[in-house]
């Protein structure tokens, strides 16, 4: 034999038969191991075998936009039921029917079977009155037992006072009622206009208007002052006649004996006060309770009756002396029909 096979060179069919082998087991052992893609990518690649990589596509700015709209529709439709629920609506409609946009379509839900709450007729008349132009209620005396407002009330206002509770206290209130059952033996009861007061109390300050925001800022300044005062007794004196500023009532009060802890009480409410530019108490207060009340000035008429109704007094004492204090344990700053209570150690 010349040293040739019928396969060709034996040399080069050796070497490709060899490297076939190897691209096989190369092959088998690259599709078992769990190797990155990334990887695998570069290795297939360097074979001829790499496939196209292929790029993101960015979305255009109209499709941004209409992505944005899409989802600011579906954020607001929920939104746009609660509104709807609180249209003003006839109870003789009972087909009314709310709509939303959702996924840019209207979808008609269901009537709302929610029943609509009455107004209370208390809130209700609040907005009844009438008002002039800078905002103060027109009211009239006829309302209120034929009394009238030492101010105007004007809307968020609020009439405010810091005073000494006496009615419905436990151990005094039968010392009030006595008085009153006095006050009524002597002076006509009958009278047109003469009223027994039910609300007992001592002013500690004048009845002025307070803003709704200044409230709870005097409330805490009041109670960081009245916080080291301690309980006392008042010593009542003889009874006398009062007529208010506007001289439209006449009251038939007993006085209390000024005593330096009522001036420390006045000081510090006409302290308090005085940060916001309101009116003090008055420099020489008569302390007293109001018991009675007539209207007008009837100061003169009501004061001949005194001599008569202070000997009853008098006369009263020599058999119960108890009568004549009374233990102070709280004070009280009323606004409006509300009133907050400090009470005393």
């Amino acid at each position: 034999m010349n040293g040739k096979s019928g396969f060709g060179v034996p040399g080069k069919s050796k070497g490709r038969g060899f490297r076939a082998c190897l691209f096989f087991v190369f092959k088998t052992v690259w599709n078992a191991c769990c190797l990155p893609e990334w990887l695998k990518m570069n290795f297939e690649g360097s074979l001829g075998k790499m496939p196209k990589r292929r790029r993101p596509v960015e979305p255009s700015v109209e499709a941004c936009q209409e992505d944005a709209e899409r989802q600011s529709v579906r954020s607001c439709s929920h939104g746009l039921n609660l509104i709807h629920e609180y249209d003003e609506d006839s109870e003789n409609e009972p087909t009314d029917t709310a709509w939303c946009l959702e996924s840019d379509e209207q979808v008609y839900n269901k009537p709302s079977k929610a029943k609509r709450l009455e107004v209370p007729p208390e809130i209700a008349l609040m907005f009844n009155q009438e008002t002039d132009d800078d905002g103060k209620v027109e009211e009239s005396s006829e309302n209120h037992e034929g009394r009238t407002r030492s101010f105007a009330h004007v809307r968020g206002n609020w009439a405010s006072f810091v005073y000494i509770p006496f009615s419905g206290s436990s151990g005094d209130f039968g010392t009030i009622v006595f008085m009153q059952d006095l006050v009524k033996s002597v002076v006509n009861s009958k009278e047109a206009g003469f009223h027994l007061n039910t609300d007992i109390h001592m002013s500690l300050s004048k009845t002025i208007p307070f803003r709704h925001h200044w409230l709870e800022p005097f409330k805490v300044e009041l109670r960081k002052r009245l916080v080291n005062v301690e309980s006392f007794f008042v010593v009542f004196d003889e009874f006398e006649v009062y007529v208010n500023d506007e001289k439209t009532r006449t009251f038939v009060g007993m006085k209390i004996h000024t005593s330096k802890i009522l001036r420390d009480l006045v000081k510090d409410c006409d302290d308090c006060l005085k940060e916001y530019n309101l009116d003090r108490y008055y420099s020489d207060p008569s302390f007293h309770i109001s018991l009675a009340w007539l209207l007008g000035n009837q100061f003169v008429n009501v004061t001949k009756l005194l001599p008569k109704l202070n000997e009853k007094w008098k006369t009263s004492l020599h058999s119960n002396l108890s009568l004549l204090t009374c233990k102070i344990s709280a004070i009280e700053f009323k606004y409006g029909d509300r009133v907050s209570q400090f009470r005393l150690n």
